[in-house]
């Protein structure tokens, strides 16, 4: 099962993520939308089981 499977509707993609064939947990995040910080996100429990963010770095904050 996939992270796909969970919803029919899509409203907005602010990530992309990547696992290998073997693996049951995305760790590699491929894309983020500009100006999206994952961690502040409220990502429901089903999909956060399926995601590891570990090596993701928080955006910085580019003053204007």
């Amino acid at each position: 099962m996939g992270i796909r499977d969970f919803g029919k509707d899509i409203s907005q993609i602010v990530a992309i993520f990547q696992a290998d064939l073997r693996e049951t947990v995305y760790s590699n995040i491929r894309n983020v939308a500009k100006g999206v910080n994952l961690k502040n996100l409220n990502i429901p429990t089903q999909y956060m089981d399926m995601i590891d963010l570990s090596n993701y770095r928080e955006p910085l904050n580019k003053k204007k």
